[in-house]
């Protein structure tokens, strides 16, 4: 898997850590290489307390890349498979793989996909991935929105006001999929809130189902870039 720079959202030298169990953001080294890191926290501890910081953290820890195919596939399945339902994917870190990728996400209802997470402190948050029981640092998450047929209620654009109350209590970008709006082997457009409430409607698209679309959105790219700078773009 090579790191790359997607959109030119490259992470900014020197070299970021992030524990690999939790997802926390432990810090940096003094390097002039420019990538984000995974690292337990024992070897980040004893990293920052020997005499060449650097060369020990760089040696003891992996190179966290984006694998930007899977998650734009795991989008455009989660908007062909949404019919009653709204269906979801968390954005994810893989600490075995040292990637970013995507791992579905269950509790779908009508109108309506539930997080169940856990948290080690309150800005970091795991999710467990309904396919392989595995729990994972959480970075974001993409749902659909399916078409709304209660009387008196009509679907809307962009993300909804409960999104944008679940980035803010996760601390985690939310996107929305406009899945009502599109054909199921189309591309569908994705939306975006953050949370610090910043709403972004039509950031970019699902990739189609001939996969070959154009104006995706690297969801990957953005979710680490928050959560190491606190912003989508470094």
């Amino acid at each position: 898997m090579i790191f790359v720079d997607f959109d030119g959202m490259l992470a900014s030298p020197p070299d970021w850590y992030i524990n690999s169990k939790t997802g926390q953001v432990l810090g940096k080294d003094d390097s002039t290489t420019n990538n984000f890191r995974i690292i337990s926290k024992g070897e980040w501890n004893l990293g920052n307390e020997a005499s060449n910081k650097t060369e020990y953290l760089q040696a003891n820890s992996s190179i966290l890349t984006v694998d930007n195919e899977t998650i734009q596939n795991q989008m455009q399945t989660i908007h062909s498979e949404t019919i009653n339902t709204e269906q979801q994917v968390f954005i994810v870190i893989d600490a075995e793989n040292s990637m970013v990728t995507a791992v579905r996400g269950k509790n779908t209802l009508k109108n309506k996909a539930t997080i169940t997470s856990e948290t080690y402190n309150d800005k970091d948050y795991q999710v467990t991935n309904t396919i392989d029981g595995k729990t994972y640092p959480i970075l974001g998450q993409v749902h659909t929105h399916d078409d709304v047929t209660d009387e008196g209620m009509e679907n809307g654009f962009g993300t909804s006001p409960e999104d944008g109350d679940v980035a803010k209590n996760l601390n985690i970008p939310i996107y929305a999929i406009d899945s009502w709006n599109h054909g199921k082997k189309s591309q569908a457009v994705i939306n975006r809130v953050t949370p610090n409430g910043k709403r972004n409607v039509n950031i970019g698209k699902t990739i189609g189902a001939d996969r070959n679309g154009t104006k995706t959105v690297n969801v990957g790219q953005e979710t680490l870039n928050y959560k190491v700078y606190g912003k989508i773009d470094n």
